[in-house]
């Protein structure tokens, strides 16, 4: 939503020559506020309802990385995406499919050439893979306890 606002400035800058990338950061610079407060919120409320092993500093930072991507993804569909499709397009498309490709069904090891490929951009996939790092590096490791 944030840059579907200015697609009409954005373009009209663009055709005048400033640059796209400029403007992009500009965008994603003035929105870091918002998303700082979004994934401290988050990661708060998940913090207290889940049994998280690992930091709050670790679900802090890859839930403000997930959002940053996200809000990344958004930007260049708001202007590459005519408006009446964008919300399709973002919202049910793009979404569904990243958290469709996260690495769990199918997994990595069962996914051909092309699932593979898309596994390996897909922001889902690198989210769950990190924050099941992150909470198993917590736990000590169960395989290899004693049996008593």
């Amino acid at each position: 939503r944030t840059f579907a606002f200015d697609r009409h400035s954005f373009w009209r800058e663009a055709s005048a020559g400033i640059s796209p990338t400029a403007f992009y950061c500009s965008r994603a610079l003035a929105d870091l506020p918002a998303l700082c407060l979004r994934a401290l919120l988050f990661g708060l409320v998940f913090w207290a309802c889940a049994f998280w092993a690992g930091t709050l500093q670790q679900l802090l930072g890859l839930l403000f990385a997930v959002m940053l991507c996200a809000s990344g993804l958004a930007y260049v569909i708001a202007i590459t995406v005519p408006a009446p499709l964008a919300v399709t397009v973002c919202g049910v498309l793009i979404c569904s499919l990243c958290g469709f490709f996260a690495g769990i069904v199918p997994t990595i090891q069962e996914a051909g050439t092309a699932m593979r490929m898309t596994l390996d951009v897909s922001y889902g996939r690198w989210a769950a893979q990190c924050l099941a790092s992150a909470d198993f590096l917590a736990v000590p490791n169960a395989l290899y306890a004693e049996q008593g």
